[in-house]
């Protein structure tokens, strides 16, 4: 069992980066064929021509709500905030949350991943319980060491306490995510291909 554990880490689910066409990321699509990113594959790759943002956001929406229609209980509950927190490899350093310099900053986007306090305190976070949603395993850049994650993880989330309780689901599964986020009343996300997804399908849901 160990084993099989291992080897199933090898390939990881990426739906942000399946979503974006990325190679390594679209070879594990569909380890699980009944996941958000493998139905995506079949539905994108049927189309048998270039799709664009806007079409794979709404194939996206469909997919959600027909698992939605299946199982209700994936929606995010009511009158609650989701927030998604980049970490893996969003952290240059251990001080991110204090220091933006040890955030790292896309390549091409010029946008920090990981996001300092200064942005958080920018948000109007209403006065509700809180969702903390992040992932420690996202290491497609470089290795982070998990103290440091954690550190980021338990500052931001101690801020985020100002405003409600906060309910941590770090590590979770990753559609499972996905829908809660997208279903949320009151979303907010940092950086990363994931968060920018779950935003654009999110407000496609609220419009």
């Amino acid at each position: 069992m160990f084993l099989i554990l291992l080897l199933s880490r090898c390939c990881a689910y990426r739906l942000g980066d399946i979503v974006k066409e990325v190679p390594s990321a679209l070879k594990c699509a569909c380890e699980n064929p009944e996941s958000i990113g493998c139905i995506f594959t079949r539905r994108w790759a049927a189309h048998q021509r270039e799709v664009s943002r806007q079409q794979k956001i709404g194939m996206l929406v469909k997919i959600l709500e027909d698992k939605i229609e299946k199982r209700p209980w994936f929606k995010s509950p009511p009158n609650v905030t989701c927030i998604h927190v980049r970490a893996g490899d969003g952290l240059l350093g251990p001080d991110c949350f204090t220091n933006q310099t040890q955030c790292l900053k896309g390549r091409t986007s010029g946008q920090y991943y990981s996001k300092s306090k200064p942005f958080f305190e920018a948000l109007e976070i209403p006065r509700l319980p809180i969702l903390f949603y992040a992932s420690t395993t996202h290491m497609t850049h470089h290795r982070t060491p998990y103290e440091w994650q954690r550190k980021y993880i338990l500052e931001v989330a101690s801020y985020m306490e100002l405003f409600g309780p906060v309910i941590f689901k770090v590590n979770s599964e990753v559609d499972e995510t996905f829908i809660n986020l997208a279903t949320a009343d009151v979303l907010f996300t940092t950086g990363g291909g994931f968060g920018k997804l779950v935003r654009e399908v999110f407000l496609v849901l609220r419009s």
